[in-house]
């Protein structure tokens, strides 16, 4: 089945799409090793995914609107990377390990 996704996603995507997905299961991996397999209430998920969603957004402005000189892409590209784990790690629990959970 992976060789088979596999296929689809090289076909459709470009390369700057494949590095994206290949960084998000990047962080994937260290959220797992961090922090071992999260369950959460989707309560619960909403405020970490707004926490990381709130730090890519103090990226982006420090970045476009204020110039800050701290501000970096690669910091940018990390918290969006770091939104997009926390996305999958919801979509994991809800909808791949346990879809019973997701109609509660």
């Amino acid at each position: 089945m992976i060789d088979k996704v596999t296929r689809v996603i090289d076909s459709h995507c470009n390369e700057s799409a494949l590095k994206f997905i290949d960084m998000v299961q990047q962080e994937r991996e260290r959220q797992d090793k961090k922090w071992g397999e999260q369950t959460h209430s989707l309560t619960g998920w909403f405020a970490i995914l707004g926490e990381e969603f709130g730090e890519f957004a103090k990226e982006v402005v420090e970045l476009d609107c204020y110039r800050s000189p701290i501000a970096s892409r690669e910091d940018t590209i990390k918290e969006l990377v770091e939104v997009a784990a926390v996305a999958q790690s919801i979509y994991e629990q809800y909808f791949v390990r346990d879809p019973n959970e997701s109609k509660t």
